[in-house]
């Protein structure tokens, strides 16, 4: 009998040994996903909403919602720091002035050489980069003049967040591609995978990014995969140019993302530098003047004349009115006959 046993043990041990190694299913736990806030999320859906509607009456309402986003061609960016080492300042200040090497009509400004701005209610910035904030967590960054709309987000809160995590150091290659990514959406630019042009979602393992997205330790909601995975979340205005791989702006997302895995066009397992493409679609973008005051009169007189509710109307004149060429300029649009029902843009946001 204990011969025996012996001998099945010794089986069972040879048979440990020569077997191939079993591979347990790896979660792409170093994964990090880019999520707004979600009080952004909503009151950017609230607008966008609007829009929408605006735009079955007037088709033209779209484009010049999304000229009216943009910044101005000869528009100097203010960025300023709401927390956060001196140190890990100073590396993004440097970074991100890559994109200033587009020489696309606007700029990115950190303050005076050697003295970065902190962010002061006294002064006016239109970016204003936090660090871990506890709050609203992770890498996100508002787009475009989102960052200066009162009816999204208030004159001292974060438009832009950037963890600082043991395991990406702040001189490493994975910190850096993030801020360069952060600061491409604070001027104006989109995620590519969402780019209108591009085959990604169709690409999308969509079972797969629903699993394992809506469970810990993400727990998204669909509303925020939606928004931001797939295409039909978001509004992505017009297409400035055509799908570029090799994007700062495509998202590194795990091949099981992907259907294809690895073999999709739009894997890429990360970009660390501006490609040139980003630089050509930054100066397409900002090639012309921008918004003009007629731009501006056209849309409010569209959005007055349409069904929307009170609040409606009121978000998008308040976006008007904060996005307006100039004091005269917003002035003179709000002069327009079809004024009726402005009185909405006094009363703020939630």
């Amino acid at each position: 009998m204990k011969q025996a046993i012996f001998l099945h043990s010794v089986v069972m041990l040879v048979a440990l040994l020569i077997a191939p190694p079993v591979r347990a299913q790896v979660e792409p736990t170093a994964f990090r996903p880019e999520v707004l806030p979600a009080p952004y999320v909503e009151r950017i859906d609230r607008l966008e909403e609007a829009i929408r509607i605006a735009a079955k009456r007037d088709p033209q309402v779209q484009g010049q919602w999304i000229s009216l986003r943009r910044w101005r061609r000869g528009d100097i960016i203010r960025v300023c720091f709401l927390s956060g080492p001196r140190s890990a300042q100073r590396i993004v200040a440097s970074v991100a002035a890559q994109w200033n090497d587009a020489n696309a009509g606007v700029s990115l400004d950190f303050g005076a050489p050697g003295s970065l701005r902190f962010c002061d209610p006294a002064a006016t910035s239109e970016v204003r980069v936090g660090f871990n904030s506890r709050a609203h967590p992770g890498d996100w960054s508002l787009v475009g003049r989102e960052s200066i709309d009162r009816a999204i987000v208030g004159p001292m809160d974060a438009s832009m967040n950037l963890d600082l995590l043991p395991d990406r150091p702040i001189h490493g290659r994975a910190f850096q591609a993030v801020v360069l990514h952060e600061f491409g959406h604070a001027l104006g630019l989109l995620h590519e995978h969402q780019h209108p042009l591009s085959t990604c979602e169709s690409e999308l393992n969509l079972e797969y990014v629903y699993a394992l997205l809506q469970r810990h330790p993400y727990l998204w909601s669909v509303k925020d995969i939606d928004f931001n995975i797939r295409r039909g979340g978001h509004f992505s205005g017009t297409p400035t140019s055509r799908f570029d791989p090799s994007s700062i702006m495509l998202y590194s997302f795990p091949p099981g993302f992907y259907r294809r895995g690895e073999s999709s066009i739009c894997y890429n397992p990360q970009n660390y530098e501006i490609a040139d493409g980003d630089y050509r679609a930054l100066r397409f973008v900002y090639g012309s003047q921008g918004v003009t005051l007629t731009t501006a009169r056209d849309l409010l007189s569209a959005v007055l004349a349409t069904a929307l509710t009170p609040r409606q109307r009121g978000l998008i004149i308040e976006t008007i009115a904060a996005n307006a060429v100039s004091t005269e300029e917003r002035m003179a649009a709000f002069r327009s006959p079809q004024r009726s029902g402005q009185s909405q843009v006094q009363r703020g946001i939630e």
